[in-house]
């Protein structure tokens, strides 16, 4: 199997984020390997240290909230490979990242496509291989903190003629209903 990361920012929302990468890491397919980039900066130290997990996570403390989009690009920039990007207040359920995979899997188009789960959160989880970069860019970094460098990378998406394909039936849930990040 290619090598699959799950990538989550997060900013004080340690329990919420280690609830992400649990459910992650219980599933029928399990990534090879986690990142968290903390915008809060206390993660690692404060947070981790005294609730440690079953899998090794690299923790990235920029100095300050870097935003989204720039979280967002630091993980396109670092790795290679298939990355799942997600906000660190979703919840798996055990076939979520397999029925990813296997939508990935299924297409024979190119690299060039982003899945998604839907709904109004389609950007709360979605899975990418790290070429896109190559023929879509990073995230827009001016829409700081968050909010629309989503949807501008869709429309970018969309004029590139590449795809942006939802996977049916996957679940999550969607712990705060909103962007834990900003709080």
């Amino acid at each position: 199997m290619e090598s699959l990361t799950l990538c989550a920012p997060t900013m004080l929302r340690y329990d919420l984020c280690d609830k992400l990468i649990t459910s992650a890491s219980a599933g029928t397919v399990k990534p090879t390997a986690y990142k968290v980039l903390d915008n809060g900066n206390s993660y690692a130290n404060k947070w981790h240290n005294k609730h440690p997990l079953p899998v090794d996570i690299d923790i990235i403390s920029p100095k300050g909230n870097i935003g989204v989009a720039s979280a967002w690009n630091h993980f396109l920039k670092t790795t290679e490979g298939l990355l799942i990007i997600a906000n660190d207040d979703i919840e798996v359920f055990p076939n979520t990242i397999e029925m990813l995979m296997n939508a990935y899997n299924r297409n024979t188009d190119d690299s060039n496509v982003l899945f998604s789960l839907g709904g109004i959160n389609a950007f709360a989880f979605f899975l990418v291989h790290s070429s896109i970069r190559d023929r879509i860019g990073l995230f827009d970094e001016s829409f700081y903190p968050a909010y629309f460098e989503d949807n501008d990378y869709i429309r970018r998406i969309h004029l590139a003629k590449c795809k942006h394909k939802i996977v049916p039936g996957a679940k999550y849930i969607h712990h705060d209903g909103g962007s834990a990040t900003l709080k």
